[in-house]
């Protein structure tokens, strides 16, 4: 029995030029409908191996690029195919861009208690380098946010060793 799932949402606002896992920035509304769906056969069919869940780890892709809806009907499809531990930890990564009170609010009532955030560099030329879209200024408010629904274990995921990269730029 396994207590531990990965998801793996394909899905992204644009393709980062460092980026090697599969992913597509070029998918409409019902590829991702469709996509939906297949998940919930898929778990259907494979909920049985699975025991009380203590950890859930919502990954891509970019999982904060589905629409609030797609959000919430991914949580519904979660939440009727398996059971989990009080204490397990729900994790999400996300790209700031694609995050907002909306969505936040949707992650914290469907138990999300760990926040990754895709931030990579502060650097904007070395955010250039990676070709790293979306701006990252909001980042105070979006920790508010997550603060506010009690969304408190935040990571931020970095890339050190860029070409050209200082101690200074990291």
């Amino acid at each position: 029995m396994f207590n531990s799932l990965y998801i793996h949402i394909p899905f992204c606002l644009s393709k980062c030029d460092y980026c090697v896992f599969y992913s597509t920035a070029n998918h409409t509304t019902l590829q991702r409908k469709d996509f939906l769906e297949c998940l919930k056969k898929e778990f259907e069919k494979h909920k049985s191996q699975c025991s009380h869940l203590k950890s859930l780890f919502i990954g891509g892709g970019t999982p904060s690029c589905l629409s609030t809806r797609e959000l919430q009907e991914l949580f519904k499809i979660i939440h009727s195919s398996f059971d989990f531990a009080d204490s397990a930890e729900f994790t999400i990564e996300s790209n700031p861009a694609s995050l907002n009170l909306e969505k936040i609010k949707v992650l914290a009532d469907n138990g999300i208690n760990r926040i990754s955030l895709g931030v990579q560099s502060f650097n904007p030329d070395i955010r250039t380098i990676l070709g790293r879209k979306g701006d990252i200024t909001m980042l105070d408010d979006l920790f508010n946010e997550f603060h506010k629904n009690d969304i408190k274990n935040i990571n931020l995921d970095m890339i050190y060793a860029i070409p050209e990269q200082t101690c200074h730029d990291w």
